[in-house]
């Protein structure tokens, strides 16, 4: 069961009011007020407080933030930089080296025994007189430069290289695809497989040493004219030491001291 009040809505609402104007009422009115605004200023000072604290851990945070991004930025413009300067080393390298190649005349290849194939360095190329484009060199191939005995000479020392029984090193004479002829010096090393200690393949250099080859055939022809020369002249001819020992004499100076 409800109770129900002795006055009406507006009667109620009236004598509520007219209660609450009364002087004692009055003042509890004015404390409860006084007492909801403290509390309520309280409660904003304290949201305010904690507003701030989180703007300054956001401040904080944000500037953690964009020192960590700084930091990367700045570590990849360093690495960038320094993988520039790698490479313009790593090519301005290669360039003096295929440089060096071309002005000492020498050829760089690498067989691989697995795949059987041959790479020649662009110099080496040029030494056999073949197009890059349109020759694929091959052991096969390469043996075709040499004649015959050259050919079984060549192959015996790179059996006896791989089989650890000598050193790849040896002059020899290559006739070029046009026909031509070059005296080349070759030396070359054995490659191993680093899982299994066998031999992978063989690398090495080529030179072209026709001048000094031509030029050391030519001191010879020289000599061998000089001999010619003396051994045939009606005149006696010598050489001796400065302390007087004949170091040589041709046949006219030997019949003239019998």
């Amino acid at each position: 069961m409800t109770a129900e009040s002795p006055y009406s809505g507006n009667e109620g609402t009236t004598a509520a009011v007219a209660f609450m104007q009364q002087p004692g009422k009055r003042d509890l009115l004015n404390r409860v007020s006084l007492d909801l605004a403290t509390l309520k200023n309280t409660f904003q000072d304290h949201l305010r407080g904690i507003t701030i604290d989180i703007n300054e851990k956001g401040n904080r945070n944000m500037a953690g933030l964009f020192l960590l991004i700084f930091v990367f930025v700045a570590l990849m413009f360093v690495a960038a930089r320094t993988f520039r300067k790698a490479q313009k080393k790593m090519i301005l390298n290669h360039l003096k080296f295929k440089q060096a190649q071309q002005i000492g005349k020498i050829g760089s290849w690498e067989w691989n025994f697995q795949t059987g194939r041959l790479k020649w360095s662009r110099e080496q190329y040029r030494l056999f007189g073949v197009d890059p484009k349109l020759f694929e060199p091959s052991y096969d191939q390469y043996l075709q430069f040499l004649d015959p005995i050259e050919q079984h000479r060549t192959k015996r020392l790179i059996n006896d290289t791989i089989d650890g029984i000598a050193e790849f090193s040896l002059e020899h004479k290559i006739t070029r695809a046009d026909g031509s002829y070059l005296y080349v010096f070759e030396q070359g090393t054995v490659l191993f497989d680093e899982k299994t200690g066998k031999p992978s393949g063989m690398f090495g250099i080529t030179q072209d040493i026709s001048d000094r080859k031509r030029d050391a055939e030519a001191l010879q022809q020289a000599r061998r004219k000089f001999e010619d020369i003396v051994d045939h002249a009606a005149d006696g001819i010598y050489q001796s030491t400065p302390q007087g020992k004949f170091i040589m004499v041709n046949p006219s100076m030997a019949a003239i001291f019998g």
